[in-house]
């Protein structure tokens, strides 16, 4: 049985993401203001670091929010 084998390199991501309510900010409650902060914040830290292993040297990942 033949295998094949597939490499992939990556050498620009461009990731834009990010949510927002448009309601005062002292409206806006502690559950909220986590999950605006785990959606806009780290759901970009954590696709840069799946993605780390697949960039080449000098490869970039951009997060725009």
């Amino acid at each position: 049985m033949l295998f094949l084998s597939v490499s992939i390199s990556l050498m620009y991501i461009l990731n834009e993401y990010g949510i927002f309510s448009p309601k005062p900010i002292f409206e806006i409650s502690d559950d909220e203001w986590l999950n605006y902060f785990n959606i806009n914040v780290l759901s970009g830290i954590r696709l840069a670091r799946s993605y780390t292993a697949l960039r080449v040297d000098g490869g970039v990942i951009q997060s725009i929010l």
